[in-house]
């Protein structure tokens, strides 16, 4: 009888445990996990209890934002989080439909919060944003120089045309 009451209550402590935060959301990569998924669909109450104050008001601006843009394609696959830790720090890296991104967090009384920087993410976006509009400047180089050559054929021909007519 004693082994049956240990194993209900060894069993009713782990459910509370459980229950109280005690799952794998207080890993780094579990908070990112959640943290990243929520994002995608777009739960930002959700996203910004996984983040430090900095981080909500972050989400606060994408959020007032997110109608903007139009429809966003959302990410299809999360997978391979991986966490560096040092001390109450750490950087996740995983992989959003095989792209590389990464989130840092910070371990406050017991629990990891993600933590956006404004500086090092408006730098970050900065970036990306850079890349776009070299992406874009290349693509219509390339059709520009793709325009002229065929205008320069067609006049070519023309006069050629004229040549035979004299």
């Amino acid at each position: 009888m004693k082994k049956v009451l240990t194993f209900a209550l060894v069993a009713v402590i782990a459910v509370a445990f459980m229950a109280c935060g005690g799952s794998k959301n207080n890993t780094p990569e579990g908070v990112a996990e959640e943290f990243a998924k929520a994002l995608n669909d777009k739960k930002w109450d959700d996203a910004k209890k996984l983040g430090t104050e900095a981080t909500g008001q972050m989400i606060d601006m994408m959020s007032s934002m997110a109608g903007l843009g139009g429809d966003e394609e959302k990410v299809k696959e999360f997978k391979d989080f991986k966490a560096e830790v040092k001390d109450n720090a750490a950087v996740v890296k995983y992989l959003a439909d095989g792209k590389e991104e990464k989130l840092d967090l910070v371990k406050k009384d017991d629990k990891w919060l993600v933590d956006m920087k404004k500086e090092a993410d408006m730098g970050d976006a900065m970036n990306d944003m850079g890349e776009a509009i070299g992406e874009g400047l290349n693509d219509l180089g390339e059709a520009i120089g793709e325009g002229v050559d065929d205008m320069a054929e067609g006049v070519k021909e023309g006069l050629t045309k004229e040549e035979g007519k004299e």
